[in-house]
């Protein structure tokens, strides 16, 4: 990561940019999540994996409850002695004081993670924690994010995972609650609009299945093609951090793309986005550092089955 972050300081350098301060930014944001790797480390060393994980499992937890339960007032009706507390709600899909629908979905599946991990550890009662299950599930659907069915597969598959090779124990349970909690989130996304149509609940036009008969034909597609186009233009460095949506003009957006936004200013597609903007050395940079914590992180685990890995 201190790799990359050098690598955009000689981008920025090198390259005449209008803004340069786009490139700073990154710089800094980059160089912000290293001393947050750095400080995880630390905190390790100096306490516990198990421990660390149940801290930050609470706080993220607590966030993404009071978030949850933000996205379902602003969603069905938002009083008038709340609109110090809660965003108002713009279009028809939940996103919570976020104010980005997926970004939203994707606070609330990690929510929904640390819960379960939570809850295997013995720190929430039963009862407690499937409350809490319900309202993140609800939540979730309610934002109309396509990222839900993802979680559904990420849950099944770290689901199998966990209790490799065990009969009973905790990891057990833990799998099955994960499997359960993903079946949960399939269901809601298909029934809660329907829920929400039959009694005419939230916005006009939320209780559709409009989001479930355009899950293979978005623009996005349309997308990714042009960040590979854009990448085809410019391999090695990428056209810059924030260049994106300057690029795709003039590499000429397609019709259906402009009527849907009229700026593109990103590909919604974090690697391909790196190509774009970085090129080839950057998009190695962040995917190898990714990979690594990938590995080291399956290397612990299976020398220990440990809930916090």
């Amino acid at each position: 990561m201190i790799g990359f972050a050098a690598f955009l300081v000689v981008c920025a350098i090198a390259r005449d940019t209008a803004y340069p301060q786009m490139s700073l930014w990154a710089v800094v944001y980059v160089l912000y999540a290293v001393l947050m790797i750095w400080l995880g480390a630390c905190l390790v060393t100096a306490t516990s994996l198990e421990k660390t994980a149940g801290v930050l499992a609470a706080c993220i937890l607590a966030g993404a409850l009071a978030n949850a339960m933000a996205g379902v007032i602003q969603f069905y009706g938002r009083p008038a002695w709340l609109e110090d507390v809660v965003a108002d709600l713009r279009g028809i899909r939940a996103y919570g004081n976020i104010a980005q629908p997926n970004l939203y979905a994707n606070y609330l599946a990690l929510g929904q993670a640390v819960l379960l991990f939570l809850w295997a550890r013995g720190r929430i009662s039963g009862v407690a924690t499937w409350c809490a299950a319900t309202l993140l599930v609800w939540a979730i659907a309610l934002s109309d994010s396509r990222a839900a069915l993802l979680y559904v597969l990420w849950f099944a598959v770290l689901g199998a995972f966990s209790a490799r090779g065990q009969r009973e124990g905790e990891m057990r349970r833990l799998r099955w609650a994960a499997l359960a909690l993903g079946a949960a989130q399939l269901a809601a996304y298909v029934s809660v609009p329907w829920f929400n149509h039959l009694f005419d609940l939230g916005p006009a036009g939320a209780g559709t299945y409009e989001h479930l008969l355009n899950t293979f034909g978005d623009l996005r597609w349309q997308a990714w093609m042009l960040a590979l186009r854009i990448f085809a233009g410019a391999p090695i460095a990428g056209v810059g951090i924030g260049e994106f949506a300057g690029a795709a003009f003039e590499a000429g957006l397609p019709r259906e793309m402009t009527d849907k936004f009229e700026v593109w200013t990103s590909p919604h597609n974090l690697v391909l986005q790196l190509m774009a903007e970085t090129g080839v050395v950057g998009a190695i940079l962040v995917v190898a550092g990714v990979g690594a914590w990938c590995w080291q992180a399956w290397r612990r685990y299976c020398v220990a089955l440990q809930r916090a890995t």
